[in-house]
């Protein structure tokens, strides 16, 4: 399963990179790692997608993964 979100993902697939952060947010498939969920949030973030948008801002607000604001 993450080998083929991973390639979509890469491949510019908004809805794969937001899955992506959300598996790396909640450790689900991947080891749990703040700062890769933000950088998938972001790519998916950058496609004016809201979730990832939102789900990236909650990551600055408590500061994980990224500097908090």
């Amino acid at each position: 399963m993450i080998e083929e979100k991973l390639a979509k993902a890469e491949q510019g697939d908004a809805d794969a990179q937001s899955k992506l952060g959300w598996m790396y947010l909640k450790g689900q498939g991947v080891p749990q790692d703040y700062a890769q969920a933000a950088a998938w949030y972001r790519k998916a973030a950058d496609q004016d997608n809201a979730d990832p948008q939102y789900n990236i801002g909650g990551l600055y607000l408590t500061g994980r993964g990224v500097p908090q604001q």
